[in-house]
């Protein structure tokens, strides 16, 4: 079925089950004789970072207990009961991050204060879910959430396994958010900030192989993707028979199957971080040359080319400036042409520092920078104000 369709479907649901909820509460009090009052829901701390300066209504629904009782009376299920809880703590939310974002733009709140707002966002939600769900309820919601992503990886899991998963990310997000908060208070650089949560998801990764196994570490890491997709949308516009895409999708999947050994001895620590880019790098170069094998040297240029994100860009802007499919080709190779000089010319320098010899790096740079004014000055002789429209849409190798 088309994705707009469902979506659209959804929405509609949504919007009847919420009419019929609110219905079903209301006839329910009705029914008790008794008038439940009407209590702020939002978290105090949150009211008076929000606050505007004018008086403003406040976000109040009934109690949580009153109304998620009484659609459990009305044999709802948990499910949808937690669907509810939680699309009524985003509406609310997002009135209050709008007004945060407005009091932002008038200047009466900075940009620490309008960041550690947002930080808060989870953080609430748990509070708020829990008081509607209770504790169970609440695990049994947030972890079919964050599991959810498993459905497309296929990785099945016993139920011991999806809570200890669980409780692994869990972990993670609580010591995320707690780099996040320091780095906001200036306690952590970004650089400390950037090194300690690369350990955190270092040491998740490790954890989570033991959880798992080699297999199914290796079939979440992939999260079900084998890359024929991305090998078919990149064969688009190359002449390959039936027999050069099987040889390429073997090449694909050897590659993949690699890779996630790769991986896994990162992992495991039987490999260094240097090393494993080496062979990382070395696996790239040994599958590349299988697809050229298969495709042949020029079929595999044309092959390359459509991998490129800023080949892609240049199809979907060149016709809006006027450009042929030939003009977008040309375009490219000399941009491609450029790029592999300025890299080589580096690569070149740091060679010879490798080799103990001095490199006067300001004057490597100063070279690079002629080189790019030149090059800059003859596409722009060339193209006109074509050349300033593609420089604005970032699709060419120079600083705006």
């Amino acid at each position: 079925m088309n994705s707009k369709i469902l979506l659209g479907i959804s929405a509609t649901l949504n919007l009847v089950a919420l009419g019929f909820f609110i219905s079903v509460w209301k006839s329910h009090q009705a029914s008790t004789g008794s008038a439940v009052p009407v209590a702020a829901t939002v978290n105090p701390a949150l009211v008076a970072l929000s606050a505007p300066s004018e008086q403003s209504p406040e976000i109040s629904k009934p109690p949580a207990t009153s109304w998620v009782q009484a659609l459990r009376d009305a044999q709802i299920s948990e499910k949808v009961i937690a669907e509810v809880a939680a699309a009524n703590f985003e509406d609310r939310w997002h009135v209050l991050a709008l007004e945060n974002q407005k009091r932002f733009d008038r200047g009466e709140i900075d940009q620490e204060t309008l960041s550690g707002f947002d930080l808060q966002h989870d953080e609430e939600r748990e509070k708020q879910m829990r008081a509607a769900l209770g504790d169970e309820g609440f695990r049994r919601w947030d972890q079919a959430r964050e599991l959810a992503d498993l459905d497309r990886s296929g990785v099945q899991l016993s139920a011991d396994e999806s809570g200890r998963l669980y409780d692994l990310r869990k972990n993670l997000a609580r010591k995320q958010l707690e780099l996040d908060q320091a780095r906001l208070q200036g306690k952590l650089t970004d650089e400390d900030a950037a090194s300690q949560s690369s350990g955190l998801y270092t040491q998740y990764n490790q954890d989570l192989l033991k959880c798992l196994g080699d297999e199914r570490y290796a079939q979440m890491q992939n999260g079900g993707d084998t890359g024929a997709s991305e090998l078919k949308k990149s064969l688009d516009g190359v002449n390959a028979d039936e027999s050069q895409v099987s040889g390429l999708t073997t090449a694909q999947q050897q590659w993949n199957s690699q890779r996630n050994q790769l991986d896994i001895q990162l992992q495991k620590g039987e490999v260094t971080a240097e090393d494993y880019q080496k062979q990382l790098a070395a696996l790239d170069a040994q599958r590349d040359q299988e697809y050229q094998k298969v495709l042949g040297t020029n079929g595999f240029a044309e092959f390359q080319r459509n991998q490129s994100e800023q080949y892609q860009a240049l199809k979907r802007i060149g016709p809006g400036v006027g450009f042929t499919s030939d003009d977008v080709n040309n375009l490219y190779a000399m941009l491609q042409d450029y790029q592999t000089e300025v890299s080589d010319y580096r690569d070149r320098a740091q060679q010879l520092q490798a080799k103990g010899q001095t490199v006067d790096w300001s004057a490597v740079d100063k070279v690079l920078a002629n080189y790019q004014q030149q090059t800059e000055s003859a596409l722009r002789d060339e193209l006109g104000d074509k050349f300033d429209k593609l420089k604005r849409s970032n699709v060419m190798p120079f600083a705006r």
